[in-house]
């Protein structure tokens, strides 16, 4: 296909200006344009008598030099330019995939290692508040029982001793009105033998 286009290219624009440009140099050379001799001839010129001595390749070097860089220089060129474009932009996709990839596995590890730290975090957060929690109620639970347990040991105590104070002031009500009563019948006793022996 590129030598195609090259050859039309060259048919439709540069004939008759081949053919002119080829009489000039062969004249301001003196015919000068066989192998080994010093050219004067521009690659454009060469190119042009290259193309207007198509038919003489095989037999004139200059002939088949200029055709043979029209021919390489012309769709190689383009293709080399195509194929370095291709291979920059293959480059620059694959150099964008691999950066893509690396910052979507970095952002991706990075968000993973952060849910887990926050998930560690708020695990040990909650487990150390249950525990204070856990301790401060257990606490508050044995100080409750150590209350209880020392109102009711004073309020029995308190009350043993009470009742053994009431009993011990009956008891010695008790032994005195005894005593008591049992003077005084003495004494009605003594009184009463008095009177019967003094009026017998």
């Amino acid at each position: 296909m590129a030598w195609a286009f090259c050859f039309v290219w060259i048919k439709h624009y540069w004939t008759r200006h081949a053919i002119t440009r080829k009489r000039e140099i062969e004249k301001d050379n003196n015919h000068k344009v066989l192998v080994g001799e010093k050219l004067t001839v521009k690659r454009h010129d060469m190119i042009l008598i290259g193309w207007h001595k198509t038919g003489m390749a095989g037999k004139d070097f200059l002939a088949a030099y200029a055709l043979k860089g029209i021919l390489r220089v012309k769709p190689c060129f383009v293709a080399k330019i195509v194929g370095v474009v291709v291979v920059v932009v293959v480059i620059v996709a694959v150099v964008v995939v691999v950066i893509v990839v690396v910052v979507v596995v970095i952002v991706g590890a990075v968000v993973i290692v952060v849910v887990v730290i926050l998930i560690v975090v708020v695990t040990a957060a909650v487990i150390v508040t249950v525990v204070v929690l856990v301790r401060i109620v257990v606490e508050m639970v044995v100080v409750v029982v150590v209350v209880v347990v020392v109102v009711v040991v004073v309020v029995v105590v308190v009350v043993v001793v009470v009742v053994v104070v009431v009993v011990v002031v009956v008891v010695v009500v008790v032994v005195v009105v005894v005593k008591v009563v049992v003077v005084v019948v003495g004494a009605v006793v003594v009184i009463v033998e008095v009177v019967v022996v003094t009026l017998c």
